[in-house]
């Protein structure tokens, strides 16, 4: 019983070490917007 509590404690600090790692990508990563897309879409084709 103790093993399955351990692999449960694992699971769920893996779970919340893979989504505090997604939310701090997440915020880190900036929002270029419209704009800045389709000028880098235009430089593409240049």
């Amino acid at each position: 019983m103790s093993g399955a509590w351990i692999l449960l404690g694992l699971a769920v600090f893996g779970v919340m070490t893979k989504t505090i790692g997604w939310w701090e990508a997440r915020a880190q990563r900036s929002d270029l917007g419209f704009v800045s897309r389709r000028w880098l879409a235009e430089q593409h084709f240049n």
